[in-house]
C-alpha cells in the first residue's frame, strides 16, 4: 500500500491544451501486487494488479480540487506465462503469452470525458542454448487493436501502440 503526494505536479492546462501548469499537490493512494511464480522448473507465470485512489489535492483553482489528473488510469493489470523446453527435440525452445489491463482515465481536468479501458494481449517465443544465449522475438498488440492511449484535453488525445513486432539476441555473462 501507499499514500503519495508529489506538489508542482504537471498539469495540462485547462485554457490551452498543448501548455502544461503546475498543480498545487497531487495525492495518491492505492495498493500495487506482485506474484511471481516458478510452477515448474519450465514454466513461469507473472501477475501483477495496481489500484490507484489519485486526485489534486491543493491547487489555486479550487474547482480541480478532488479531480483526477489527465490521462492517468486507476487500474492497471498484467498476467503473463511462459514455458521453455528442457529436454528433446524442442530443448531450450520456448513459448510465452499474456495480458495487459489499462484502465480508463479523463481527458478533461472536469473529469467529464473518458478515455476508455483497453485489454492487449502479448505473445513471444524464444530459443536459449549454451546455457548462455538466447533469441527471441516478441509480439505486443498481438491482434493490432486501434486504441486510444491517453489524452490532454477533449481535443488532443494520442493512438496507441499497433501491433509490434521486435527480435533481439542476447548473451548471459
Amino acid at each position: 500500500m501507499f499514500d503519495l503526494k508529489r506538489t508542482n505536479a504537471l498539469t495540462t492546462d485547462p485554457n490551452n491544451p498543448l501548455f502544461q501548469r503546475q498543480t498545487g499537490e497531487v495525492t495518491s493512494r492505492g495498493v500495487e501486487l506482485e506474484a511471481v511464480a516458478n510452477i515448474t522448473r519450465d514454466f513461469k507465470v507473472v501477475a501483477s494488479y495496481t489500484n490507484y485512489q489519485l486526485f489534486i489535492s491543493k491547487d489555486l483553482d479550487p474547482t480541480l480540487i478532488g479531480s483526477v489528473p489527465v490521462s492517468v488510469p486507476r487500474q492497471t493489470a498484467s498476467f503473463w506465462t511462459d514455458y521453455t523446453f528442457r529436454e528433446g527435440p524442442l530443448d531450450g525452445f520456448g513459448l510465452g503469452g499474456g495480458v495487459r489491463y489499462v484502465g480508463s482515465s479523463f481527458a478533461d481536468t472536469a473529469n467529464l470525458i473518458v478515455v476508455p479501458s483497453r485489454v492487449l494481449g502479448d505473445l513471444a517465443v524464444h530459443y536459449e542454448w549454451a546455457n548462455n544465449w538466447r533469441a527471441a522475438v516478441n509480439i505486443m498488440n498481438v491482434a493490432d487493436t486501434t486504441y486510444v492511449s491517453g489524452c490532454g484535453s477533449f481535443n488532443l488525445c494520442y493512438y496507441g501502440d499497433r501491433r509490434r513486432i521486435t527480435g533481439s539476441l542476447s548473451y548471459k555473462w
